[in-house]
């Protein structure tokens, strides 16, 4: 036996080995750092990173794609899951998800515009849980940008004639068609991974993408019509878990409670102020009670709030203003506090689209309800214009 043909293949592998250990960038024990190395890709794109808060996406930081590279690098305490998202016409607007750990490095490479297929790499089990339900809805996310890209390239078409006068039928028709296999397409996506969850353990990513699909099946039943399976996948939960916070509110998306309408009895619950205090709507019986149900980040809400005031001043004698944030405990208070809000800053410290506003069925904001000195439920809004609020007050109160 020659010895030495031997040792040639260990004495390679463990170069390679040493050269890509020599590659890999130290990360600060405290940091984690997104490193990206992509290829036909523009200088120009932006990329940026958002993380989840009570179920709603917020921006973090972003970067441009200098010489096919973009990075992020932040300070960190535990495993958290973030997003990269590129708001460009040459991509989709849908998420990729990255997880980050302290002193973790997180490599991400991609091919071409379909970020949803951009291959994540770290030591995390959760991004390896994460890439196999990736990868098992490959091909409906390829599919999807493709005709997504197309729709809009379409659409953009469609406008451009209906600019000069003319209302080509033909090429809305075609927008029209190409933006509903899309979204076929997108839904076809979700239910292979759904597939793919029940033949993976319960994990961190399995919960959350149980957690994220039982939310858009309750919010937007159109586009994720398979309760059935999610609800199989659920079922499958230990009873502990169920009974846990995340638990509870996938049980709340796929067994929602009796929605209140026009007619009925009001939906009550605790309530809590900003110093910890608690609170019923009952508490106040026998007057008026209109709900406002706001979050921060809304512009609109915000817009309507020197009107809410002014409504809630003028019908002092009969009504009262309850102001429902659903945003988190500290962002909301944070936010009542920094901006003064006055009268009844109140707040379920229930995930969003649970609670009181699943009864209210309360999707968008600002979301309006009106109830009578009897406890009934005598009108409900969407949205906010100027005048609107006094406009549909008055038609009650008079």
């Amino acid at each position: 036996m020659n010895t030495m043909n031997t040792m040639k293949p260990i004495k390679l592998f463990l170069a390679v080995a040493v050269l890509l250990a020599a590659c890999t960038p130290k990360v600060d024990s405290d940091k984690y750092l997104i490193d990206g190395h992509l290829q036909n890709i523009p200088d120009s794109v932006v990329i940026k990173l958002f993380a989840q808060n009570n179920g709603r996406l917020m921006r973090v930081t972003e970067d441009t794609v200098y010489d096919g590279h973009f990075s992020f690098s932040d300070t960190i305490s535990d495993i958290k899951q973030l997003f990269l998202v590129i708001q460009d016409d040459r991509f989709t607007p849908t998420k990729l998800p990255v997880w980050v750990a302290p002193g973790e490095y997180v490599r991400v490479n991609g091919r071409d515009n379909v970020h949803m297929a951009w291959n994540v790499s770290s030591d995390l089990a959760e991004q390896n849980d994460q890439n196999t339900l990736q990868e098992y809805s490959m091909d409906a996310r390829r599919e999807f940008t493709s005709l997504f890209l197309e729709a809009v390239a379409t659409e953009k078409q469609w406008s451009a004639k209906i600019r000069e006068g003319v209302n080509d039928t033909l090429i809305l028709a075609k927008y029209r068609s190409l933006d509903a296999t899309a979204m076929q397409t997108l839904t076809r996506m979700m239910e292979a991974e759904i597939e793919c969850m029940a033949t993976m353990p319960h994990s961190r990513v399995w919960m959350t993408t149980l957690l994220e699909y039982a939310m858009i099946a309750n919010v937007n039943p159109e586009s994720l019509p398979n309760s059935e399976g999610l609800k199989a996948l659920y079922n499958t939960l230990p009873d502990e878990v169920k009974q846990s916070e995340e638990g509870k509110s996938i049980n709340q998306f796929l067994y929602p409670v009796k929605s209140v309408e026009v007619g009925d009895d009001m939906a009550d619950a605790t309530l809590y102020d900003v110093d910890g205090g608690t609170h019923t709507l009952s508490e106040l019986a026998g007057r008026y009670i209109l709900l406002d149900f706001w979050v921060s980040w809304c512009s609109p809400c915000i817009a309507s709030f020197p009107e809410l005031k002014e409504v809630a001043l003028a019908y002092a004698d009969s009504l009262t203003v309850v102001s429902l944030s659903v945003d988190t405990k500290q962002m909301w208070a944070e936010y009542v506090r920094e901006n003064a809000l006055e009268g009844n800053q109140w707040n379920e410290l229930v995930p969003e689209f649970t609670g009181l506003a699943a009864r209210y069925k309360v999707n968008s904001y600002p979301h309006y309800v009106l109830i009578n000195p009897e406890g009934k439920v005598i009108a409900k809004w969407l949205g906010y214009d100027e005048g609107l609020l006094w406009k549909n007050v008055n038609a009650y109160l008079k």
